[in-house]
């Protein structure tokens, strides 16, 4: 297979107070996240990545071939595009190693031939997860609740009380409302979490397909 035609990187703007949803598309947008141990080491990836990047993670959800994570940086001065690299590299480099382990014929789809001759293979998507920059409540509460009821939507489960995190009895990050300020405003003092397992931001999905 050679290598794919360059695809335009999505632009990441890192301003300080904001908050962003982020959707990430596995490799030609095959089902691959229909694999419960590859969702577990996404899911480890992503919490390895916030506490290296001081990012707090507000709700996400699991879908088949993608996912969406809303965040909130920590810190003033952040780079999203380490962040995204973070976790991406790690959860590949894992997922990757186990089906070359296994031999398994799912390796050849993500195989890919580079114009020097080398063999590479690609989890993820190339150019970058789609990110878009939230700068007030309402927005987010809207990007919470889309992450809420997307797997409703798509039919892969029928309620959100059948949405599964990832990782069992793992405590949930969710907005606090009570600390949004009445300005619509985003301030980095303002923007709170708290640990719980209440709120509309606690989605995610466990895929009703086949494995791969």
């Amino acid at each position: 297979m050679a290598d794919e035609p360059l695809r335009k990187r999505n632009k990441k703007y890192n301003i300080e107070g904001h908050a962003h949803f982020l959707t990430c598309s596995c490799y030609r947008r095959m089902p691959l996240l229909t694999n419960d141990l590859w969702r577990e080491w996404l899911a480890e990836s992503i919490r390895a990545a916030c506490v290296k990047h001081s990012v707090a993670v507000w709700a996400y959800v699991f879908m088949p071939e993608h996912f969406h994570v809303l965040l909130k940086p920590r810190r003033v001065n952040y780079e999203i595009a380490k962040f995204e690299h973070s976790f991406k590299l790690s959860s590949s480099r894992k997922i990757i190693q186990a089906l070359l382990r296994s031999k398994s014929p799912l390796i050849e789809k993500l195989r890919l031939q580079r114009s020097d001759g080398r063999v590479a293979y690609r989890f993820w998507q190339p150019g970058g997860g789609h990110d878009l920059n939230i700068w007030n409540m309402n927005k987010a509460v809207e990007k919470a609740e889309y992450c809420h009821w997307n797997p409703i939507k798509r039919k892969l489960v029928k309620s959100p009380e059948q949405c599964h995190p990832p990782v069992p009895d793992t405590p949930l990050l969710v907005l606090r409302w009570n600390d949004y300020s009445k300005t619509g405003r985003i301030n980095c003092s303002i923007w709170s979490i708290s640990n719980s397992k209440r709120g509309t931001t606690h989605s995610h999905v466990v895929a009703k397909r086949s494995a791969p």
